[in-house]
């Protein structure tokens, strides 16, 4: 009998060892799988400058980027650059480049450092508009500063000197400059304001520091001018700031002016705008800083603000209660921070740019953050200093790959359809991170879409592969998986 049972034990013990081998194997590749690798694209492999200040996405699906050493495109495998040659008119005429909108036919207006050029990219071919072929731009051959697509085909190009030009690409004629010089009797300042969004109803809205926020309404080329700063709130002295102009998907217009304010959507022919208490009862004041950097509405109609001193904040309309957002996120120095900024992908998803590097996505239905962050064991991993003061831009393309582009090192992309689930580590988040970092053992279970995990601490860890919810199992102590079967062996004893 006993040498039945020992017999018995040497192959159980063969057919244990056998399977974790060549699962512990298959666990490292199914590791390597589900990591997110994040590419990057430098000066080092295709890039003519780190500095990047625009990227955009054509209908074939090419990538643009400008840069102030000349216009990119990449394919995903390899970049052409575009700069000047002298003596060839269809080159590119100046190589500091600075933003670019894509037009109708997939032409392209390029803002450049002395004016605006035209791109006709299937026959490579660059235009100087700066001419006499256009009148309303002949004497317009400055550096352009901003650079925005607006409804109806146009765009809003500024320019320190000049002022704000409205410009169609439709006829390429100027429709109207908006500066002092040509509308100070109806209230423009003398320093130009900073443009912030064309709202539902086509109002265009700046902000300008002390003197308040302006919006503007363009009928043809007729334009109504509205300045808002004295009916906000007659408390606030005239060094408040006025940072922010945010539209939510109702339509109400959100104002960051040391404090939060709102003129709701049917209000918005009046003054009517409404202070929110975002700060526990402490009204704004022109002595305290309450500046807020950010402000985004996420997939139930909450409004999140990132403020430079007190954290990220989640403001609900409904109810108008607020809450302080927890999260802090530690970076591979051990630093944290809450000061962050936002920006929402083609799937409502909330992403936050920290101040420490750490840049992280925000999961609604289990109210968990999914960190993103350098790892100096890891080459794929993000750059180390990428942060939200030096991305320029973030931008999702047409096949759902994320890009950040910067200005100073280069861009990264990545994909997170290759993520399966968001976490595969034990990172002690419950719920959504494995029981330890080293498999001993894995099976994934198609039918079922699930991924069974034996670790090193004696547990089974059940992955929803649809939602990533981690179901762990801490009374087996040994777990061996063979084909559709697994063997458990609670204090199993031989001899």
């Amino acid at each position: 009998m006993k040498t039945k049972k020992k017999l018995l034990a040497i192959l159980f013990f063969t057919l244990y060892f056998s399977v974790i081998t060549s699962n512990f194997l298959n666990a490292q590749n199914l590791l390597n799988y589900y990591n997110i690798k994040f590419h990057k694209l430098t000066n080092d492999n295709g890039l003519p400058d780190n500095n990047v200040t625009k990227i955009v996405q054509d209908s074939k699906g090419l990538i643009w980027l400008t840069t102030p050493n000349g216009f990119v495109r990449f394919d995903g495998i390899k970049t052409k650059v575009y700069q000047n040659k002298p003596n060839d008119s269809t080159s590119l005429p100046n190589n500091l480049v600075r933003n670019v909108v894509i037009a109708q036919n997939d032409v392209f207006y390029i803002a450049t450092d002395i004016g605006l050029v035209k791109f006709y990219p299937q026959l490579e071919r660059f235009e100087y508009m700066c001419t006499d072929k256009y009148p309303d731009l002949k004497n317009l051959n400055n550096a352009i500063t901003g650079f925005t697509s607006i409804s109806n085909q146009r765009i809003v190009i500024e320019m320190n000197t000049i002022g704000f030009i409205i410009f169609d690409t439709k006829t390429d004629e100027v429709i109207t400059i908006i500066n002092n010089e040509n509308y100070g009797e109806l209230g423009w300042p003398k320093i130009n304001p900073t443009f912030q969004l064309e709202d539902k109803d086509g109002y265009l809205w700046f902000t300008s520091g002390e003197y308040g926020f302006y919006k503007i309404k363009i009928d043809g080329r007729k334009v109504q001018i509205k300045n808002y700063f004295g009916n906000i709130n007659s408390k606030i002295e005239k060094t408040a700031n006025a940072t922010i102009v945010y539209e939510n998907d109702k339509g109400d217009i959100y104002f960051a002016n040391n404090g939060l304010y709102i003129l709701p959507y049917e209000k918005k022919e009046t003054s009517e705008f409404r202070f929110i208490d975002i700060y526990n009862r402490k009204q704004p004041a022109s002595n305290i800083d309450f500046n807020i950097n950010d402000i985004i509405e996420d997939q139930k109609k909450n409004i999140w603000l990132a403020t430079e001193n007190y954290g990220v904040k989640k403001y609900n309309p409904k109810t108008n209660k607020i809450e302080t957002i927890s999260y802090k996120p530690c970076n591979f120095k051990g630093e944290t921070s809450t000061t962050a900024r936002f920006w929402k992908d083609k799937q409502q998803q909330i992403w936050l740019m920290y101040k420490n590097s750490v840049f992280a996505r925000y999961n609604y239905s289990s109210n968990v953050f999914s960190e993103y962050k350098y790892d100096p064991t890891n080459p794929d991993s993000p750059f180390e200093s990428f942060n939200f003061k030096n991305i320029s831009s973030s931008f999702q393309d047409k096949s759902g790959v994320y890009w950040l582009i910067s200005n100073n090192y280069g861009l990264m992309f990545f994909d997170l359809k290759k993520a399966k689930f968001p976490i595969l580590k034990d990172l002690h988040i419950p719920n959504y991170s494995i029981s330890a970092n080293t498999a001993w053992g894995i099976y994934e279970d198609t039918p079922h879409k699930r991924l069974w995990l034996g670790t090193n601490d004696a547990s089974l860890n059940i992955i929803d592969l649809k939602t990533g919810r981690v179901t762990i199992d801490r009374t087996i102590q040994k777990v061996i998986f063979l084909s559709h079967l697994y063997f458990h062996f609670p204090k199993m004893s031989f001899g």
